[in-house]
């Protein structure tokens, strides 16, 4: 189960690319898009966008996954991520590092908290209003088809790993708290509350004394309570006095 989560977040499942090699010229991207088409993208035509190219448009990639950000071209026209264009930069998203040699996609060495950041940025850009996917890049995550690569496999199976050890953490995370002007407390969750960097950020709920973020596939763990007055899916609670210690 927790592969095919990270299946979803990564986008590695794509029959209908898979179904439907699209001839790409890359004027014609955004008609792609529109018919509802997903392309399968060479390095070799992906190279002719280097600077938006003709048309002007501005496409990326972060793990094999291509995107139209024409819309914010202002943040990629230049400066440091101006090298993410017509690349594959996933290594930088997470590194900082913006330079020819750490602009690249290769990820095999990140450390948990690094594949992470990876993740982030593969969610931003799949939820992202604006900008919108084009294709998939063939080469180290796609094959010529438009199907994952054993790396792109292997790299699921990591994240999936360290998906499943921050969920079934045995201490959960505390909650963020702090007194208002009138005197009450209120708690919150984010994703790096508790000292503790994650994927997921829970809800606050109340276990013994102390106010903890718990995720939903955890709710119905033994101990924890909701605080009274406080909606099930709330983000934030209000404590009354004596209720935390």
């Amino acid at each position: 189960a927790a592969v095919s989560l990270v299946a979803i977040l990564i986008g590695a499942s794509h029959p209908e690319v898979r179904d439907r090699v699209w001839p790409v010229r890359f004027a014609d991207l955004a008609v792609v898009h529109r018919t509802g088409g997903v392309a399968v993208i060479t390095r070799e035509r992906f190279q002719r966008l280097k600077g938006g190219g003709a048309a002007g448009q501005f496409v990326l990639c972060v793990v094999g996954e291509c995107y139209d950000v024409t819309a914010g071209r202002q943040y990629y026209d230049s400066g440091d991520y101006s090298c993410f264009i017509a690349s594959d930069g996933t290594r930088a998203f997470s590194s900082g590092d913006f330079s020819a040699e750490g602009c690249i996609d290769d990820v095999a060495d990140f450390t948990t908290e690094q594949l992470m950041g990876v993740e982030h940025w593969v969610k931003f850009y799949k939820n992202h209003k604006v900008y919108y996917k084009v294709g998939v890049l063939e080469g180290r995550y796609y094959d010529g088809r438009g199907g994952p690569t054993p790396l792109l496999t292997a790299l699921q199976i990591k994240i999936a790993g360290i998906f499943h050890r921050q969920l079934w953490i045995k201490d959960l995370p505390g909650c963020n708290s702090k007194v208002t002007k009138q005197g009450k407390r209120e708690v919150w969750c984010s994703s790096d509350s508790g000292g503790f960097v994650r994927y997921w950020q829970g809800k606050p709920r109340r276990k013994g004394g102390k106010c903890v973020c718990v995720p939903e596939e955890r709710f119905s763990d033994a101990g924890l309570l909701e605080f009274p007055g406080c909606d099930t899916e709330a983000d934030r609670c209000s404590v009354q006095p004596g209720v935390l210690v």
